[in-house]
């Protein structure tokens, strides 16, 4: 089981890579490396089940995708709504929903208060490198970077 565990674990760093890299540059997470996230989560449960007869950690992880994407997108409605600004968006919600089925709701929780805390240095720090898009409104930043930061993060810490 710990080799499916350290597979699926490099999967999900390689994604999250990939998708930092496309956020840096486009200010865009693609929809497919969100869903190869969650497929990836899939197989690795299905894989357990069906090798070694545990269902650990399925309850848990679609009912903490449930709640951080469902909070985040709710959250960002409520946010944008009053003053047409815009909040976060789309594919980090969805990002943040498929980092969530990894880690539970403990963990995830762990997860988003590092991307928040992370948030506010790359605010400060993307707008005067490479990243940084012409015309962009300031204040806008790229989360997926703060997002892949805080969900490895919360998986490497041991557990409380």
């Amino acid at each position: 089981m710990p080799a499916l565990a350290i597979g699926a674990s490099t999967v999900l760093a390689a994604l999250l890579a990939a998708a930092c890299a496309t956020d840096l540059r486009e200010r865009l997470i693609p929809d497919k490396i969100v869903a190869a996230l969650a497929g990836v989560w899939v197989l690795w449960k299905a894989a357990c089940a069906l090798l070694f007869g545990t269902t650990e950690g399925i309850t848990p992880g679609l009912m903490a995708a449930l709640l951080y994407g469902g909070g985040l997108l709710a959250f960002t409605l409520v946010f944008e709504a009053p003053g047409k600004r815009a909040g976060m968006g789309g594919g980090d919600i969805k990002l943040m929903a498929a980092c969530a089925l990894y880690l539970g709701p403990e963990r995830s929780a762990l997860c988003l208060l590092i991307a928040c805390t992370m948030s506010v240095p790359l605010a400060l720090i993307v707008p005067r490198t490479r990243f940084a898009c012409e015309g962009e409104r300031a204040g806008t930043v790229p989360f997926a970077p703060a997002i892949a930061a805080g969900t490895l993060l919360a998986l490497l810490l041991p557990a409380a």
